[in-house]
């Protein structure tokens, strides 16, 4: 008997040595959740900090999302200003112990535009940059002051690019693999596949948008930047501006006028936030509501991220066309 046990023992101790030298990954937000577990396929799964309900503008850090910040060998968050309850506690966090998104070198950045209301002008100026040109770095001032809904810094929204997603998984794992070297090819092997496989989604996902690409609408707040600039869509502003509500009738009468003289077809919602307003917005009008998730709250699994782009695109060619 004793010796029958010898050998499951000794493989019961193997799976529990190398699994205890998995580094443990705490991540704030969804995206950047489910393109960790894409990298970590196979090896662990992440912990993911913020529910995908919650939105990280407003959330409150409780003592169960700190505990899974203490016990994690790295932590993956945004910055930026997008996860603001979280800034003190990563500065606790050694640079060797966390992965700041928005840092990563040859990040397409875009700048945190100017107000709500974009218009003509303002979509045509922003168009008018190369699809693939960089922009200023953030400075460390920005860094480390920027909030979301100042008229400073870099839009944080960087993973609704496809071609940011494919720079973050790649450095994902260049960050694993210098923690966890046992796992390095593995983790090299995920991210090369997520990348041919957006590569080969992105011309798909032009075909669909096609006719709809010049259809002006509005969002609910500014989270789209990337995706738009991406795709050349036509968004022509935010109903909110930061993280502030419909606070005057002044402001409605503003967006109602847009509505009309723009002929803005649809006004997007998200599951993030109060719907209320855009029905008030849109009552009595022709302007139809659909829903965009930027956050991807609803899927999982290892082509979650696909799945996000592929709802957003949909959502959006089926609203506009």
């Amino acid at each position: 008997m004793p010796y029958l046990l010898l050998p499951v023992l000794m493989l019961w101790f193997s799976f529990t040595t190398v699994a205890a030298a998995v580094p443990q990954v705490a991540v704030s937000i969804k995206p950047l959740y489910d393109l960790t577990t894409v990298v970590m396929h196979g090896v662990a799964q992440p912990v993911l900090i913020i529910p995908p309900r919650q939105s990280p503008h407003s959330f409150s850090l409780k003592p169960s999302m700190m505990k899974q910040i203490s016990q994690a060998k790295l932590l993956i968050w945004v910055g930026g200003g997008l996860e603001q309850t979280l800034e003190k506690v990563v500065q606790q966090v050694s640079e060797a112990n966390r992965l700041t998104v928005m840092e990563i070198e040859g990040l397409k950045r875009l700048p945190v535009r100017e107000n709500a209301d974009w218009g003509v002008e303002e979509h045509d100026k922003h168009h008018q940059h190369d699809a693939h040109e960089e922009h200023p770095e953030p400075t460390e001032h920005q860094h480390a002051h920027h909030a979301h809904d100042q008229h400073e810094g870099m839009d944080p929204h960087i993973w609704l690019s496809p071609d940011n997603a494919i720079r973050i998984v790649n450095e994902i794992s260049r960050k694993l693999s210098r923690l966890d070297p046992a796992n390095q090819a593995v983790y090299a092997d995920n991210a090369k596949a997520f990348g041919a496989n957006i590569e080969q989604q992105i011309p798909r996902w032009h075909k669909i948008l096609e006719g709809v690409k010049d259809k002006p609408y509005l969002v609910l707040h500014d989270a789209y930047a990337y995706l738009e600039d991406f795709f050349s869509l036509s968004s022509r502003g935010a109903v909110l501006s930061g993280n502030s509500h419909l606070s005057s009738i002044k402001r409605v009468k503003q967006l109602r006028s847009q509505l009309q003289q723009q002929q803005i077809r649809c006004v997007f919602a998200e599951p993030q936030f109060d719907q209320r307003t855009l029905h008030t917005l849109t009552e009595n009008s022709r302007v139809k509501i659909a829903t965009l998730d930027p956050l991807g709250s609803t899927v999982d699994g290892t082509d979650a991220y696909q799945q996000l782009l592929e709802d957003l695109i949909r959502e959006l060619r089926n609203c506009l066309q």
